[in-house]
C-alpha cells in the first residue's frame, strides 16, 4: 500500500485555538514587503475594495490573516485578543479595522472575505499579511514574520517591492530572510510583484527598465528563476471599486481620470466584443466625473494594471499544489485489423 503524501501547508498552530479550521484544506499565500510598498493597497486589489488599512503604524505587530471564501456574501473579521477573548465584527469592516490597528489589546486578525480574482481548489487560499522588518529598531516585526514563516511548510511567498525605491536596506534584510526560509522549505514558493509602476516617468524609466533592475538586485541576493510581476496596485483597485458602483473620495475621483489614462484599453481586443455570462454587461456606460467609461474598457484597464496576472499566477500555484488526479482513461480495442 503506497504510504498517503502530506500535503499540509500549513502547521495548525498557525490559528488562534480560539477558530477552529481544517488546516489540511488551506493555501497559504504569506504576504511580505518593508515600509511604503503598497502591500496592505495590493491586499485590497486582491480583495476588490478598501478593507485592511492603508498603512500600518510603525509600532504594529499584528498578523492579518484573510480566508478566501467563494460562497461568502459578507465578510466577518475575528479578532483574537492578548487576553484571549474573541469579537466577531460584521458591520463597518474598513473603520474597525483601522481602529483594530492602533489597538495594544489585539493579538491576531482573522477575516473571512471573497477573493473574486482567485477560485479555490480543494485548498482555499489564506492571505497572510504579516507586518515585516522594517527597521533594525522594530524586533516585534522581525519576530512576527519569522513566527509566520516557521509555521508555513509550503504554499507560496508573495513579496511587494516598491518600483521607486529599489535596493533599500531594509529589502536587503528581508530578501535575506525569504532566502534562508525558501531554502529550508523546498514546497514554499516566490513571487515578486513590483508594485507602483504607476509612479514611473516613462520618459526617464521604463517597466521594463525597472523591471530588468528589479531582477539584477533580486539575483544578487541569492535567488534564481526569479518571477516578476509588475503591477499598479492603487490603479487596480480604484478601478475595480468603479467597476463596483463604490463610492470614490475626492481624491480618488481626481486620481481617477490620469491612472484611467495611463492605463487604458490601447490594442485591438476580442475581449470587448465577447458575449459570455460573465461579459454580458460589459457595453453598459459608467459614468465618471462627466466622462463616460465601457464596462469592457473599464475590465481591460483591470487587467492593463498587472493585478490579473498575479491573480492567474496565485491561481495556478494553488492548483499546482493540490494532489495530483489519476484522470487515465482506459481504451480497449475489440478487434485489431492491421492495414
Amino acid at each position: 500500500m503506497n504510504e498517503k503524501v502530506d500535503t499540509t501547508l500549513i502547521s495548525k498552530d498557525y490559528f488562534p485555538k480560539e477558530i477552529k479550521i481544517d488546516e489540511t484544506k488551506i493555501f497559504p499565500m504569506v504576504v511580505v514587503a518593508t515600509m511604503s510598498s503598497g502591500k496592505s493597497t495590493l491586499i485590497n486589489a486582491l480583495l476588490g475594495k478598501e478593507i485592511l488599512p492603508s498603512s500600518n503604524r510603525a509600532c504594529t505587530a499584528l498578523r492579518y490573516s484573510i480566508l478566501d471564501d467563494d460562497g461568502e456574501s459578507q465578510e466577518v473579521i475575528c479578532v483574537t485578543n492578548v487576553d484571549g477573548t474573541v469579537k466577531v465584527i460584521k458591520e463597518n469592516l474598513a473603520e474597525e479595522l483601522e481602529t483594530i490597528n492602533d489597538s495594544d489589546s489585539v493579538e491576531n486578525v482573522f477575516l473571512k472575505a471573497h477573493i473574486g480574482g482567485v477560485l479555490n481548489t480543494d485548498k482555499a487560499l489564506l492571505v497572510a499579511d504579516t507586518p515585516g522588518p522594517n527597521n533594525s529598531s522594530e524586533e516585534s516585526h522581525e519576530k512576527a514574520l519569522l513566527d509566520t514563516l516557521d509555521k508555513v511548510n509550503g504554499g507560496m511567498i508573495l513579496y511587494v517591492l516598491n518600483a521607486s525605491q529599489i535596493g533599500i536596506y531594509d529589502d536587503r534584510k528581508l530578501l535575506k530572510i525569504i532566502k534562508v526560509t525558501l531554502d529550508k522549505k523546498p514546497k514554499l514558493k516566490v513571487v515578486f510583484a513590483l508594485n507602483k509602476i504607476d509612479v514611473l516617468d516613462e520618459e526617464y524609466e521604463s517597466v521594463e527598465e525597472m523591471v530588468r533592475m528589479a531582477r539584477d538586485y533580486i539575483v544578487e541576493s541569492g535567488f534564481d528563476n526569479v518571477d516578476i510581476i509588475p503591477v499598479s496596485a492603487v490603479s487596480a483597485l480604484l478601478f475595480k471599486k468603479v467597476l463596483a458602483g463604490d463610492k470614490l473620495t475626492r481624491r480618488e475621483c481626481a486620481e481617477f481620470e490620469s491612472l484611467y489614462e495611463l492605463f487604458e484599453p490601447r490594442d485591438y481586443n476580442m475581449h470587448r466584443y465577447a458575449l459570455t455570462e460573465k461579459s454580458v454587461n460589459q457595453n453598459n456606460v459608467i459614468e465618471m466625473n462627466g466622462n463616460k467609461y465601457k464596462v469592457a474598457d473599464l475590465c481591460q484597464a483591470v487587467e492593463n494594471t498587472g493585478i490579473t496576472l498575479l491573480e492567474k499566477y496565485i491561481q495556478k500555484a494553488q492548483i499546482l499544489s493540490s494532489e495530483p488526479i489519476n484522470n487515465k482513461v482506459k481504451v480497449k480495442i475489440t478487434k485489431e485489423k492491421t492495414i
